[in-house]
Parts: C-alpha cells; sequence; structure tokens
C-alpha cells in the first residue's frame, strides 16, 4: 500500500487541533529557552561562547524532536493524556544516540544543500525518518539512517510532497506571526516571533512527519 499524502496530512492536523495546547507549550518551553541563551549573552565572537550557543540548541532540538515523535507514538496508541514530562523523560532516554543522530542529520542534509540543492532535498527525503527510528525503535544513529533510507524508498516523492507541503505551510504562518508582531520593541520583536511562531508550527511538522514514518512502518514493517 503507498502512503497517502491526504490521509497522513489529514491524520496531523486532527491531532494537531485537539491537542495543539500541550503541543504549543512543550515547543514554547524549549524555544523560549533556545532563543534566550544567545539573547542573554549578547553580539559575541568567542569561538567557547558560539560553541556553547550551538551545542545547547542541538540538545535542546534534539530533545524536543524526539519529545514530539514520542507524543504522536502516544496518541496514535490510545493513550491521550499526554504528559510533558514523560515525552520528555522517555527522549531523554535516548539522549546520546539523539544529540548524535541530530548532528549528522544536520550535517548531512546542510552538506547536501551546499553542494548543490538537490542532493539536499533528496538527504532531506530519505532521511526524515531518522529520529523516530532513534527514539521509538532504539536503533543507533547509523542504524536509525539506514532504517529511514529503507523506509522512505519506493515512496520518495510522496514523501517529499509531505516535507515541502509542511514546509510552505510553518513559513507562511511564521510570516503571518512575525508581521503582527513587528509593532513591538525590536528585541520583544525577534524574540517573541521566534518563539511564538515555532511553538505554532514545528509541533504540525513534527506531526506530520512522524505519521509520516509511522504509516511508513505499517506498510513496510
Amino acid at each position: 500500500m503507498r502512503l497517502s499524502i491526504a490521509g497522513v496530512l489529514g491524520e496531523a492536523w486532527s491531532l494537531y487541533t485537539r491537542y495543539a495546547g500541550k503541543l504549543i507549550l512543550l515547543c514554547a518551553a524549549v524555544f523560549a529557552f533556545v532563543s534566550l541563551v544567545p539573547a542573554a549573552i549578547g553580539p559575541t565572537r568567542d569561538p567557547g561562547l558560539v560553541a556553547v550557543v550551538v551545542l545547547l540548541d542541538v540538545v535542546a532540538i534534539a530533545l524536543l524532536q524526539g519529545a514530539l515523535a514520542v507524543a504522536v507514538g502516544e496518541l496514535r496508541a490510545g493513550r491521550t493524556e499526554l504528559s510533558l514530562a514523560r515525552m520528555l523523560a522517555r527522549a531523554s532516554e535516548r539522549f546520546w544516540p539523539l544529540v548524535i543522530a541530530v548532528l549528522l542529520l544536520a550535517a548531512v542534509v546542510v552538506g547536501g544543500f551546499i553542494l548543490l540543492i538537490v542532493p539536499g532535498l533528496v538527504l532531506l527525503t530519505y532521511t526524515m525518518a531518522v529520529v523516530p527510528a532513534v527514539v521509538l525503535e532504539g536503533r543507533d544513529p547509523l542504524g536509525a539512517f539506514q532504517r529511514s533510507f529503507a523506509l522512505v524508498r519506493g515512496d520518495a516523492l510522496a514523501v517529499f510532497a509531505i516535507i515541502v507541503l509542511t514546509t510552505l505551510v510553518a513559513v507562511a504562518v511564521s510570516a503571518v506571526i512575525q508581521a503582527a508582531l513587528a509593532p513591538l520593541p525590536r528585541f520583544v520583536d525577534i524574540y517573541l516571533a521566534w518563539v511564538v511562531a515555532n511553538a505554532v508550527v514545528v509541533p504540525l511538522v513534527a506531526l506530520a512527519w512522524t505519521i509520516t514514518y509511522f504509516d511508513l512502518k505499517l506498510n513496510k514493517g
């Protein structure tokens, strides 16, 4: 059975509208922290401080991605009482494999885009199931990459379409939020726009991508 783009997006929207409060709260907490650290440090060229900020960002985003994957798994299993602490705790159980996988994922995809746009898009498509494979299947980083490639193979066009559509929606919603907050003082505008926009759009994107993983897994085992 082929992956259904409409089915994935429909289920993602349904779950998002039902559980938006908790999902947005989780993302807001993470992005509020991620955005506050560089703001507190201020402009700096100190390579040590820059490295600390980047490392904190990677760790926070890795845990967030893992927690959202756990959330989708819980919702799909019928366990609708989402606990933010439990989601983060489940993701933390795979802390080092998750962080290493996210670092490799960023390096691979960014490297692909630096070389040419097309390789970057191809790599983004075939690696979209890496985080769920680490958190939900307990795979090591390299095994998660192999698993993601295996799952996407044969459905790459549908997966790519889901990535493009969700990304376009995220960009459009982010632009609207940033425009709405533009009248605020400059620092508040930038900080709030980043936190609010990401808190609103990231859960929807994560839901769609993780549901894609589940549907691919159901079809291919």
